[in-house]
């Protein structure tokens, strides 16, 4: 009869593998995720995201804070009133930004980096001017006499050989954004002093 085959696997060789995998793994796992918890390391010393975190909350929290509010409550009238802001109306926007950006040489996105925004905060910033702007637009009027004497009071910084007539409507139209500006802000000042808003963190 012949002798049973004696099996090549090695039961502690198999845990020993096994060990190793799991360990690499680990350290696999702690490494794509090093940025959940450490920021950065200086010359050893690791500096915490928490810290990083802290350190913000600190210089920029109660800014960061009333804008949240802000957002959220120009937000809620928003629904209230039945007020959409399409993604189309917001590209819209950011196209013509683009395209008065070009001619200056200078890349849309250097031009946010400039102002601290990124792309998703404009377009954040971009939704909420349009709905103050539905809101107040139509009881907006600006005047022929507004016109001229904007015209008047502007008349040493505005070229020779301007047509005046052209550039109407543009100036027209700055006026209007103005006057939106305007009523848009007094409207935010009055929709904080009357919502109830409960502050749990004292930045």
């Amino acid at each position: 009869m012949a002798a049973k085959k004696k099996s090549s696997s090695d039961p502690s060789a198999l845990k020993v593998a096994q060990k190793a995998l799991l360990i690499i793994a680990i350290f696999t796992v702690l490494y794509l995720i090093k940025g959940w918890f450490v920021a950065a390391v200086v010359n050893g010393d690791p500096i915490s995201r928490k810290a990083v975190i802290k350190e913000l909350e600190r210089e920029q929290g109660k800014g960061a804070l009333d804008w949240l509010i802000t957002k959220k409550l120009i937000l809620q009238e928003a629904r209230k009133r039945n007020i959409v802001v399409t993604q189309k109306e917001v590209d819209e926007e950011i196209a013509k930004m683009e395209k008065a950006l070009a001619p200056q040489g200078q890349s849309f996105d250097q031009a946010l980096a400039l102002q601290g925004l990124s792309r998703e905060s404009l377009k954040d910033r971009i939704k909420l001017s349009k709905i103050i702007e539905k809101i107040f637009s139509k009881d907006i009027v600006v005047t022929e006499k507004e016109v001229e004497d904007f015209i008047e009071k502007n008349r040493e910084s505005i070229p020779a050989e301007t047509d005046i007539e052209k550039v109407k409507p543009a100036i027209r139209e700055q006026l209007r954004s103005q006057k939106v500006d305007q009523k848009g802000n007094e409207w935010i000042k009055k929709l904080t002093k009357d919502a109830k808003v409960f502050r749990f963190v004292d930045y």
